[in-house]
């Protein structure tokens, strides 16, 4: 706790300048706050145990944890604590902050023992779900008792280090998952794949992961590093952040009407309207922009237009201008609307509509 950060290494910890500060005989680790002070804690494995050791190497927990595979921490259960999860050769388990069993999963690392795990807040829940991939399958649990949320059986590895990450590969505004699959071992899928949520529902993610030992707080958006976090521990260790906001920012799609000219064009209207994003989270592309013939209850589609661009939150789009034929108007006017259908999550929809029905002669 003297201002400055330092590097934790295999056989110690050093200050800036390259000085060994503590000497220290660690396996794969990570590092995260597991107590009720505000300096980070050291957590590895020796290969048949999960180890907690405090800031000055002092043993804060050991408990049995096979295999020798790197933990991820995180809040897995949304108290605002620390949590680990680690896999070894028979069996994948997770630890509260005092090191006592949370919930254990099967899972199949016969080889090595050494797969890491991962985690990320998919649904901005405040609680991340933890993401393993083993020799045969890639999982998604709930992080607060391991409830299965997902399961890949094509997954395939013959057990190094290799693990899942979580990023925003298109930039699309949701995270995707990202993980390797290699059947010279068992069979299944051969390379690197990507997978997204089939609704756009995942919450927003950095599009970058720089490292396998990866902790956000170390790293800006623009790939730059942090030079001076305040707790370079506070968010997890192989795990990913939202780029801005909170991991459920949505988007508030906004609907406004600039205007009707109704003498432009010969027997038809021109119909102006601006479309914005007015919430935190970016709007991703794919909302359908539609007008309708009004009469009474009954809305007869005229036209249906996707939004093809992901809207950045302020960021207000060109405007779309409608040629409609008068004959087409109907008894009660016209009625535009934003994501109608509801198919991506947005913080407000009552301002996803406008009306007009002010036609001066027919």
């Amino acid at each position: 706790d003297d201002g400055d950060q330092e590097i934790v290494t295999a056989n110690g910890i050093y200050g800036p300048t390259g000085t060994l500060e503590r000497a220290l005989s660690l396996g794969q680790y990570a590092i995260g706050n597991f107590d009720d002070d505000d300096e980070g804690e050291i957590i590895h494995r020796d290969g048949s145990n999960l180890i907690l050791l405090d800031d000055d190497g002092t043993l804060l927990w050991r408990e049995s944890a096979q295999g020798a595979g790197p933990p991820c921490v995180g809040d897995f259960d949304g108290d605002g604590e620390m949590e680990a999860g680690a896999l070894g050769r028979s069996g994948f388990v997770v630890r509260d902050t005092d090191g006592s069993l949370m919930w254990s999963r099967s899972a199949y690392d016969a080889s090595t023992g050494s797969m890491s795990c991962a985690s990320f807040d998919f649904n901005g829940d405040g609680a991340a779900e933890v993401i393993l991939v083993d020799r045969a399958d890639l999982y998604i649990w709930d992080g607060s008792d391991g409830t299965q949320l997902y399961r890949n059986t094509n997954m395939a590895s013959g057990s190094l280090y290799e693990r899942a990450v979580v990023a925003d590969v298109d930039n699309d505004g949701q995270a995707e998952l990202i993980f390797p699959s290699n059947n010279y071992s068992i069979g299944g899928w051969d390379g690197v794949f990507v997978l997204g949520e089939a609704n756009g529902q995942w919450a927003m993610a950095r599009s970058t992961q720089n490292h396998e030992a990866y902790a956000p707080t170390q790293q800006n958006d623009d790939m730059t590093p942090v030079e001076d976090p305040d707790t370079p521990w506070a968010y997890g260790w192989r795990t990913n952040a939202p780029p801005v906001g909170p991991a459920n920012a949505a988007p508030d799609w906004s609907l406004e009407l600039l205007g009707v000219c109704e003498d432009c064009i010969e027997g038809a209207i021109e119909l102006v309207v601006a479309v914005e994003n007015v919430g935190s989270g970016r709007g991703v592309a794919g909302a359908t922009l539609d007008v309708f013939a009004v009469d009474g209850l009954v809305e007869t589609t005229l036209f249906s237009v996707k939004i093809t661009d992901t809207v950045a939150p302020g960021v207000r789009l060109e405007p779309t201008v409608f040629e409609i034929p008068t004959e087409d108007i109907g008894p009660d006017g016209l009625l535009v609307e934003i994501n109608g259908d509801s198919t991506f999550n947005e913080c407000d929809i009552t301002n996803n509509t406008v009306e007009w029905n002010a036609l001066s002669c027919e």
